[in-house]
């Protein structure tokens, strides 16, 4: 490895621990510098809105949008092309057609999860699925109204404030697809992730076995640093796929959707905390410090009159019902890849 290429590495990693060892070291300066920065937001604010009435930002935070899905494109062009331009040639009886089959399947996966649109809920189809979700009374409650689409939301929806839409059976909005997950898209998401493991763990072993077989031959490192490059890149993002893989198997074995896991996850800390109970199938959350009970529903905060050895006080997450898992893998499944 040449100076200045260790000059760069070691900078690389000693920047980070200096910057870091400085955030601990002076909390009063790192606070001053938020707070000047939080009012320097708040006058840029105010002048775009006072000169381009929110144009500005609006064109501003269109293309922030789609800044992480070009990237992602941006990467798959240029490893692949350093893959058969700087690398191909040395991998012992390459399989060219495979290797450009399965390239071509991300970019082709990534657009169709970029591009199909989940349902949305319209005046046409509200009252449909308002019959087929039903409310839990747990994580979802009886005539929401969204505030921005006017309409009553059915259970497992929620509004998007990026599409500009209540999405039906809500997942999470993908930063990487600028897109909602939701009914209608599900299968390309899901082989959006399935189709990034396979290539990445495929890459990732013929590509290591390659930088392996020239470690053992003592190549250098200048001659092997693009493959040692790609395989780096490949096994990192691979590991971080098979992660998101599992979790969304998880979800899915669970019958819960992203938004709802974290909406469970607020029920399991008031459970654990002593302060859910449950009176006439309602369930509210006891607040100790005001010694007073509220909905479980984080949209009604009106003071609810309820004596305490009226109800069940919950111990255990074992006594709520997920009235929304079908039972097994195979039928959550099946719900989320419905399409009408």
């Amino acid at each position: 490895m040449s100076i200045q290429n260790k000059i760069a590495a070691a900078a690389f990693l000693i920047l980070p621990i200096i910057g870091f060892i400085f955030l601990v070291r002076n909390p009063s300066k790192v606070k001053s510098f938020i707070s000047k920065a939080e009012d320097f937001q708040q006058f840029i604010v105010l002048k775009e809105h006072h000169y381009f009435n929110g144009k500005l930002f609006g064109a501003i935070r269109f293309v922030g949008s789609w800044a992480v899905p070009t990237l992602y494109f941006g990467l798959l062009i240029t490893l692949s092309h350093i893959f058969f331009t700087r690398v191909i040639h040395k991998i012992e009886s390459p399989k060219t057609l495979l290797y450009v089959i399965l390239l071509a399947t991300l970019p082709i996966s990534f657009l169709l999860a970029i591009f199909t649109l989940p349902e949305k809920l319209t005046h046409y189809n509200a009252a449909r699925y308002n019959s087929e979700f039903t409310n839990d009374n747990i994580i979802f409650f009886p005539e929401q109204i969204c505030k921005t689409c006017q309409l009553v939301k059915p259970a497992r929806s929620k509004h998007c404030k990026y599409c500009g839409g209540c999405v039906i059976l809500y997942d999470h909005h993908c930063v990487w697809l600028n897109n909602c997950v939701g009914k209608g898209n599900y299968i390309w998401f899901y082989s959006f992730i399935l189709v990034n493991v396979l290539v990445l763990s495929y890459a990732s072993v013929i590509i290591g076995q390659l930088v392996w077989n020239e470690w053992n031959a003592l190549v250098s490192f200048d001659d092997m640093v693009y493959e040692a490059m790609l395989f780096m890149i490949c096994s990192l993002f691979d590991l971080v796929m098979i992660w998101f893989a599992w979790l969304n198997y998880s979800m899915v074995k669970q019958g819960v959707t992203t938004n709802e896991f974290s909406k469970w996850e607020s029920i399991h800390d008031l459970i654990k905390d002593k302060l859910l109970i449950r009176v006439d199938d309602l369930y509210y959350e006891y607040l100790p410090n005001e010694n007073r009970f509220v909905s479980a529903n984080l949209r009604d905060n009106r003071v609810k009159y309820i004596n305490k050895e009226q109800g069940h006080w919950l111990k255990s997450i074992e006594e709520l019902v997920n009235i929304y898992d079908k039972g097994s893998l195979k039928e959550n499944f099946k719900e989320r890849l419905k399409t009408d």
